[in-house]
């Protein structure tokens, strides 16, 4: 299946997510388990229709008719003191692709979705989907994951829509430090009237040369319910060197803070290797008139905005701080 395809499928998914007063999803409602060979799905041995409390019937199989890559199923959760009923659909690579009875995990494309039924008194709106598109050829892969949990499906503590995008390329064979990732995730909350209320937002490239040179650039923006500060409001305070001072902050605010970094080793003469840094720092409070402040530095990464790096020869690694906690001690 094209990239182009899969992305238009995707865009279709988020379009599909409806708003609903959140009740308690049903978690025995699962995604993984089931099995594909040559395009044909087997669900029984689908996490969902393993449950001991929980029927599924082959919706296309009744009509003596099945569609590869794709199958539906009426799924009857028997658990609590009345039966109810979803529809679940699966779909898949319909190709020789999708062969050698494969689990989900293995796949690169499927999308599960479930929908509630209603009757004649309720229709309760919601949708529980998840989709994931894998494309790896040579040393480049990209893995998209999409999760939709809304009105019915809505549970606490889970965001209603999460979003997790990667792309890698190993580089050239010949030079194993020529190499780039760029990683994307985003979740959001939705209020009682079904518009959302806050988002969570990261953005992260590394570009890798030579051997020890790098450049890493990082975007973080929380905005609503998912700006919490503690304590209420915050602040961070840049120097003056270039356009400093203090943001400030409070919970339910719109931040977005970048920072860009980058060390070149630079060989000054033959056998002494010297490195040479760059550090770009900068923060914005967009739901007030305060100026953007930043910061830079040629001798160090960003000294003082709390953001800090530690790069070793073969493994970069890279401590960013939570918008939350400025200087990233109380951050994974």
């Amino acid at each position: 299946m094209r990239i182009g395809f899969k992305l238009a499928a995707l865009s279709g998914a988020l379009s599909m997510a409806m708003g609903g007063s959140a009740i308690a999803g049903n978690a025995d409602l699962k995604f993984d388990g089931w099995t594909v060979d040559n395009g044909t799905i087997d669900h029984s041995t689908s996490s969902t229709c393993a449950n001991a409390n929980i029927d599924c019937q082959d919706i296309l199989g009744d009509f003596g008719s099945a569609t590869p890559g794709f199958k539906q199923l009426k799924v009857t959760d028997k658990t609590g003191a009345t039966d109810v009923q979803y529809i679940m659909t699966i779909i898949t690579d319909q190709d020789a692709g999708a062969t050698g009875a494969q689990t989900a995990a293995d796949l690169n494309f499927y999308d599960v979705s479930y929908v509630k039924m209603g009757n004649n008194t309720s229709n309760e709106n919601g949708l529980k989907s998840q989709q994931v598109i894998k494309d790896v050829s040579g040393g480049t892969a990209f893995v998209s994951t999409t999760d939709i949990n809304s009105g019915w499906a809505a549970d606490a503590g889970i965001d209603p829509i999460t979003i997790s995008q990667s792309l890698g390329n190993d580089g050239d064979a010949q030079t194993a430090s020529d190499n780039f990732s760029s990683v994307f995730q985003y979740a959001s909350t939705v209020g009682a009237d079904g518009k959302r209320n806050g988002f969570d937002m990261s953005i992260d490239q590394a570009t890798g040369l030579d051997g020890t040179d790098l450049q890493i650039f990082a975007l973080r923006e929380k905005q609503g319910t998912k700006l919490v500060a503690d304590p209420d409001p915050s602040s961070v305070t840049l120097p003056d060197q270039f356009t400093g001072g203090t943001a400030t902050w409070a919970s339910g605010d719109d931040l977005k803070s970048i920072w860009i970094g980058q060390k070149i080793d630079i060989n000054n003469e033959p056998g002494v290797v010297a490195d040479s840094y760059f550090g770009y720092v900068s923060y914005d409070n967009l739901s007030d008139n305060q100026f953007v402040i930043s910061d830079y530095s040629l001798d160090g990464l960003a000294d003082g905005s709390g953001w800090t790096t530690a790069t070793g020869e073969a493994t970069p690694e890279l401590k960013l701080p939570c918008l939350a906690d400025p200087s990233g001690a109380s951050c994974p």
